[in-house]
């Protein structure tokens, strides 16, 4: 999944300025096509589970 988070988060932008200008060539790029339901799944379980396994060992925030 390596290399795969950055694309994620750019379909999302295109995906709001497509609706915000009303550019159909921008709403058809091909980023959100790479992004499996099935890798977005397991990158949220694996934050999830990180989170609960070694949430108390984060440094507090600041």
């Amino acid at each position: 999944m390596a290399g795969r988070v950055q694309p994620q988060g750019h379909s999302r932008l295109d995906a709001y300025a497509a609706v915000q200008t009303g550019d159909e060539k921008l709403a058809t790029r091909g980023e959100a096509a790479r992004v499996s339901a099935n890798d977005t799944a397991l990158y949220g379980l694996a934050a999830i589970e990180n989170l609960a396994l070694l949430g108390d060992r984060m440094p507090p925030s600041s």
